[in-house]
This record gives structure tokens, sequence and C-alpha cells, in this order.
């Protein structure tokens, strides 16, 4: 295994690491050229919301090896959470807690570097699959498009190829529910995985047929196809 530095916060429960985005390519990189298995999640404001309500999920998104977070209110809630109220009184501390709500959802709008203390960077998802594009072409390592409608998959794939010529590439936009995905997978010999299938049916998907498939890292990517 390997042994990397990093510091992983807990969120209301919910596990996020705190890597830069080139902190965390350096980590999948060394990870894949030491053929370890690797299940990354994205998280934002609704996996959150979800962890809290549905402890499956919690324990869904804490089963992952890596997790990062995809957009301002997941630094904001590290924020939040983390402020100690002053006042003993009960109706003071809601008092307090919703002033402190307003205020520093207003500083996110004046000064959205304040939330990126603990955090440095947030990491999306539409700007990685770039980024993994590219490690698997330095590495001359095969990526798979899972997901996706009609053509939207193979469309991706085409525009990836466009700016990494010598990307192996392949695609699939079958249901989630048919099993000759995984043979598809294993049979391309693919070393990452990047999967369309909406916030946590993909995760879901993954965490059930990610050893059977036989790829090294997992990402789910929610509307990413679409966007690129």
């Amino acid at each position: 295994m390997i042994d990397y530095d990093k510091k992983r916060l807990e969120i209301a429960g919910l596990k996020v690491d705190t890597y830069t985005n080139a902190q965390l390519l350096e980590v999948l990189a060394k990870r894949l050229a030491a053929k370890e298995r690797t299940f990354l999640v994205t998280v934002y404001s609704e996996f959150l919301r979800y962890s809290l309500l549905h402890e499956d999920i919690l324990e869904l998104l804490n089963g992952a090896n890596i997790s990062v977070p995809d957009g301002i209110a997941i630094p904001w809630a590290e924020q939040y959470l983390r402020k100690r109220l002053r006042f003993q009184n009960y109706y003071l501390k809601i008092l307090e807690s919703v002033v402190y709500m307003a205020s520093s959802l207003a500083r996110i709008v004046l000064i959205p570097k304040s939330y990126r203390t603990v955090f440095p960077e947030k990491i999306v998802g539409a700007d990685l699959v770039w980024d993994l594009a590219k490690l698997c072409e330095q590495q001359k390592l095969s990526l798979f498009l899972l997901g996706g409608f009609g053509d939207t998959p193979k469309i991706v794939s085409e525009k990836l190829k466009e700016k990494f010529p010598n990307l192996d590439v392949w695609f699939s936009n079958r249901h989630p529910h048919e099993q000759v995905i995984v043979d598809e997978i294993r049979n391309s010999r693919a070393a990452v995985v990047l999967v369309a299938y909406g916030p946590l049916k993909q995760e879901r998907w993954i965490a059930q047929h990610k050893d059977a498939a036989g790829a090294l890292l997992y990402i789910g990517v929610g509307g990413t196809f679409d966007y690129i």
C-alpha cells in the first residue's frame, strides 16, 4: 500500500480529504502505477444531506478510498459545524447559530477565499476528467466512459481523443443493471472508469462492481459527460 500524506476531516460523520488538485493527481498517478484499486468520490451538498439522513449512504461514501469536495458547500459546512457557540441558553444558541449562518453565507459571496483554509481548492469533476485523460495518455492506460444517454459517451470519447490523440478510450451507455458491462470493462483492460449514472446510483454501482470489473480507478462523474 502507498503511504501518502493527507488530512482527512469528518463533517457530520462524512469523511473528506483536503488535497489540492495537483496533490490529488499525484496520489492517483502513484496508486495507478502501483496497481492499487481506488474508489474516488467527489462530494457536494446533496451527498452531505443524504449521508445525514441515511446511514447506508454515509457508509457507502466513507467506504471510498479518496473523497474530495466539489463545490463551496462542503468547505462552508466544515467551518459552520466547527464553530463553538458561546451561549448556554437553548434559545440564544439557536439565535446565535442562525446569525452565524447568515453572516457566513454572506461571506461566501463577498470573500469566497475565506473558505479555502482547510480545503485549499474545490475539485470539479468536469475538470478532473480532462486531467485523468491526460494522465492515462501519459501512462499508456485505457479509459472507459460508462453511462450517459444516446451518443453522449461516444461524443465525449471523440472530444477527449481530439485533445489527447494517443488516448485509448472505450465507452458504453448500457443500463447499470446489465451484467455485460462488467465483462466489457474487464475485456477492455481499462485502468480508469468514469461512471455517469447520476449521484449515488453511480457510487452504488462502483461499490458493487469495482472488484469484478478489474479496473484500478473508479469515479462517479454525474452530469459531466453532458457538460463536456
